[in-house]
């Protein structure tokens, strides 16, 4: 029989980050939401757009991996009625702070920590304990996915991009993760194998042995609701970190290598 932990049930329906290289916001703050619900027994629906743009992120450039986590533990994230993702998924840039209410700290939510899991020993015992946030590789087959257990194709399935996601199952025996994405809940991937939403696609589960694939887990501690800040809250520079964060992106880009944390919607 396969050893197999589950939490899928905690997670909230797909997601369609659209037009916008903005996985790396989807990916966190669906595992905040698990994490959250897990640890309070409430749901709570979190803002891509308030994280992803207030982390530096642009449509264009997408986000790595760490810069967010640090943001959500310093800051935290507004709720999606706080701050709703609107035209972000036609592809349209917003500065950090427009069109989020006032009192976002409200029922936003924080973490208390992070750390990147480093072996196999750690990624299975983080697993254990509820999701994880992760990030892969994407070769060219993985557009085309429909179910199954995904494995890449070898040396000329073409890498076209890296993706962040929420790590909801692990099958320890079978060597698979249950991933959620972002590319919409009809028309790509397959339904989660525990079926707690009927219907819904947009599930993969993919081969945490192969290499190819290049995935990465971090292990994110909730710390629930955000302290009134002291003093008055102000909106933070909406523009600041964005130019450097294209610059940043634009150079490994350039050199074809990982760090480019992001892949566009391919419908």
């Amino acid at each position: 029989m396969s050893d197999v932990v589950d939490w899928t049930h905690l997670a909230q329906p797909i997601q369609d980050q659209g037009n916008c290289g903005s996985c790396r916001a989807f990916g966190l703050t669906g595992v905040m939401e698990a994490l959250y619900f897990q640890k309070y027994g409430k749901q709570v629906k979190l803002s891509e757009r308030d994280l992803f743009f207030c982390a530096g992120g642009t449509c264009d450039t997408g986000l790595e991996m760490e810069e967010p986590l640090d943001y959500v533990k310093e800051h935290g994230v507004a709720t999606e009625e706080c701050c709703p993702y609107g035209d972000t998924i036609n592809g349209i840039d917003h500065k950090c702070g427009d069109g989020k209410c006032i009192e976002w700290w409200v029922d936003g939510v924080k973490i208390a920590s992070w750390h990147k899991l480093n072996t196999q020993e750690e990624v299975d015992a983080a697993f254990r304990e509820g999701p994880v946030d992760m990030a892969m590789a994407v070769p060219q087959s993985f557009i085309n996915y429909t179910g199954g257990v995904y494995h890449s194709l070898g040396w000329f399935d073409m890498i076209v991009g890296y993706h962040c996601i929420g790590g909801f199952a692990r099958n320890f025996t079978e060597k698979w993760d249950e991933i959620r994405n972002s590319w919409a809940a009809q028309g790509w991937g397959e339904k989660s194998l525990s079926d707690h939403i009927p219907g819904e696609e947009g599930w993969a589960r993919v081969k945490n042995d192969d290499a190819k694939l290049e995935l990465e887990y971090y292990k994110v501690v909730i710390n629930g609701p955000i302290p009134e800040p002291e003093p008055e809250p102000t909106p933070s520079d909406c523009t600041r970190g964005n130019t450097i964060a294209k610059v940043m992106n634009f150079i490994p880009w350039l050199l074809r290598r990982k760090g480019r944390f992001y892949y566009l919607n391919p419908r």
